[in-house]
Order: structure tokens, then sequence, then C-alpha cells
């Protein structure tokens, strides 16, 4: 089952032949009305899909509720079809998917070799429709000892579903929690200027705690910010800048804190068409349990804790 590792991107990308197969082996009748509203027939049918997902492969589904109904019913159906066609396959090493190809090991090979190689590894990964993401920078070295001892012993399937690649991330493997922490940083400042943070703000904890020990809920904390959110009608000429981000890391019990300090200046537009400039520095605490960042403090410009 390759719900660990890319299975929203292998699934979303079958086609509507695809789609139209799975409904035949499904049973699920696509034209059978649950009621007279065909939208709400599309919904029921999504949550049944849902259900036979969780039951059969163990799958939690999250989508946001503003996607179309129509789209999430597409989508959970490619998931199924992708489930059912994935498992009479054989796997084997993609070492063996890619044909066994010659290389040696990082430490018979002379510095100056290294990036030559790891470019040669890397266009006959791409070359059998194989999708190697790497997020940071990282030495030539590092990314071919990867490949070479931990990448190619990893199991996959025999042969290649119509309309699937095979996708793999570095960070995956070995998290770079600096990059994890910015990009939840990033979340966070695109859903503030978007004024559009909400209760799928991933990025945001469920429970917030103060330097007073005072707790706020996720809910809580997001009718505060919509409530600032409603008092204008946009925020403009939005920039940021972010400074020092870091982290502990408790290896043993996987659980981490960590921070990002920047700054941000945008303008906060009235209903009246009054320009508000709202500008400082900000700083976000976030901590990790269960391999995932998420912010459970922060000190932004444009909002405050405690109402005066």
């Amino acid at each position: 089952m390759l719900f660990p590792k890319a299975f929203a991107f292998a699934a979303i990308i079958f086609t509507r032949q695809n789609l139209i197969l799975m409904k035949k082996k499904t049973g699920l009748d696509p034209v059978a009305a649950f009621s007279e509203d065909p939208v709400k027939n599309i919904r029921i049918e999504n949550e049944i899909l849902r259900m036979k997902l969780q039951a059969e492969a163990g799958a939690i589904i999250g989508i946001k509720d503003d996607i179309p109904p129509e789209l999430e019913n597409v989508f959970l159906q490619n998931v199924i079809a992708f489930e059912e066609a994935s498992k009479n396959i054989k796997q084997v090493s993609l070492y063996d998917f890619l044909g066994r190809p010659a290389y040696k090991s990082i430490d018979a090979l002379e510095p100056a070799e290294v990036g030559r190689e790891l470019c040669r590894l890397k266009q006959l990964i791409q070359d059998k429709q194989v999708i190697l993401d790497i997020l940071d920078e990282y030495d030539d070295a590092v990314i071919y000892k990867f490949i070479t001892e931990e990448l190619f012993l990893q199991e996959t399937y025999e042969s290649l579903i119509p309309g699937m690649v095979r996708h793999f991330t570095y960070e995956s493997f070995h998290p770079n929690h600096k990059l994890d922490i910015r990009e939840r940083v990033m979340d966070f400042l695109g859903g503030w200027f978007e004024r559009k943070i909400d209760e799928h703000s991933w990025e945001l904890s469920r429970q917030f705690i103060l330097p007073d020990e005072t707790i706020y809920t996720k809910e809580q904390v997001i009718t505060k910010i919509k409530t600032i959110f409603a008092a204008y009608t946009a925020f403009i000429k939005c920039q940021y800048a972010l400074g020092e981000i870091g982290f502990e890391w408790n290896e043993h019990s996987r659980t981490g804190l960590g921070f990002c300090e920047g700054a941000v200046k945008y303008q906060a537009v009235l209903e009246s068409g009054e320009v508000v400039p709202v500008e400082g520095p900000f700083k976000l605490f976030l901590s990790n349990e269960g391999n995932w960042w998420h912010i459970f403090y922060f000190i932004f410009p444009g909002f405050r804790w405690q109402d005066e």
C-alpha cells in the first residue's frame, strides 16, 4: 500500500477512464439518487467512499470544505482505483526496478567524480518515471550516499500502473526541521496576509499556551483572528522578512521545540477606505509531537491575545 508515500499525488493523475472503470468495480452507481438534490447525492457518495477507504485501507481523508464535491468525488474514486489496481502487483526494490545500474560506493569515488555520478543516477531515475524531490540544498555526496544506500533499497511496484509515477522526497527520509519550520511560518504568513486563516490551517496547534500558562483552543484563536480580519476589507502591500530559525530536537522522544523570528509590514484597509499601517517584529513558537511542526504561540503585529 502506497499511502505513506505519495498516494494523493499518484491518485490524482488517473485518467477519466480509470474513474469510470472504478465505479463499475465498486458497484457504486454514479447516477443512483440518494435524494432529489444532485449536490447532496455527491456529498453522500463521498462520505461512503471515505468510509470505504478507512475500512479497507486504513486511510483517513481530510479535504477542505471549499473543495467542490464533484472534484472531491473524482479524487476519492481515483484513490480507490489506485488501491484496487495495486493489490496484485509484485513489489521489488527500486534498484531492481531501475535495472540494477552499475555504480560505485561513495567511498570509492574521488571528490571530483561525485557530482558527475550523481547527475548520471538522477537522469537514470528520471528516465524510469521516478521523481526524487530534494527540497533544500545539500552536498552532492550526501544525496549520492542517500540514493545508493537508502533509496535503492526502497520497495516499489514491479510494473507501473498506467498514469502513475513513483515519487520520493529526500526529506521524508531525513527530516529537515528548519525547512519544515520555515514552511509552517510561510503558511501562517500567507494565511494572515490573505485573511484566510481557519480551521483548515494545519500549521496551527490544537492548543495555544501563553507565557502566563493561559491555554486557548485552536477554535478560540481562530475566532480571535477572524474578528480582526472582519474589521478590514483587505491587507495590502504586504511585506515580510524572515530572521533566525532555531529548534531543539529530542531524538529519543521524537519531539521538539522551535521558533522563527522576523518582521512584517502591511496596510489594513477599513470599509471606509482608510488605510491603517501595521508593521513590527514577529516571533512564532512551534512544537513537534508526531512528526509535524505546529505553531502553539505567536507574537504578531496586528494581533493581541488579551482584549483591551
